[in-house]
């Protein structure tokens, strides 16, 4: 639907996931690590979400506050699994602490779907070692609250591709050890 676009695209998540990933392989050896439950969006290239057809994964943590390309500017969200679908939830503010009452709630099916021009599946509760990293704006030393915080899973093997808005193209990998 019109909504869900308003919401996230996956691709600029799976942007932002590489982002992560490529400073979070120069964070780790800071971090404590554990279980953490793990919202895994896997998008395929044909109906039917085969595994033989399978694009892309992306992991989202549902206490993750995105930022997001709103028709009035930025806006932020969080996502959570409620029944049969995932939810996104709007906020105001990049501590996701103020909702906007002016923003629907939008909901993505579960399912294998149709999401423009390929197909995606949601899988709730994926156990995953989770890793976190900060990050501070404008320079500095890293002191002080943090303008975001962000989760990735460590450990897994994710795989991505490139896609040019229609089509998939160049396939890779990665994994956060």
């Amino acid at each position: 639907s019109s909504v869900w676009y308003r919401a996230v695209s996956f691709v600029g998540i799976r942007m932002s996931q590489n982002m992560i990933a490529n400073k979070a392989l120069l964070l780790l050896a800071g971090l404590a690590l554990a279980d953490a439950s793990f919202i895994l969006i896997e998008s395929f290239s044909a109906a039917g979400c085969a595994d033989a057809d399978l694009k892309s994964q992306d992991y989202l943590h549902t206490e993750d506050c995105l930022q997001v390309a709103c028709a009035t500017g930025a806006c932020y969200t969080k996502v959570a699994c409620s029944g049969e679908n995932l939810t996104f939830t709007y906020y105001n503010d990049s501590s996701c602490s103020t909702v906007d009452t002016t923003a629907p709630q939008a909901d993505k099916l579960l399912a294998c779907h149709p999401d423009a021009w390929h197909w995606d599946k949601i899988t709730c509760g994926v156990t995953a070692v989770e890793g976190t990293y900060e990050m501070w704006m404008g320079g500095g030393d890293c002191s002080g609250t943090p303008n975001m915080t962000m989760h990735f899973p460590h450990g897994p093997c994710v795989l991505e591709h490139d896609d040019n808005g229609t089509a998939y193209t160049t396939p890779r990998s990665i994994k956060v050890e």
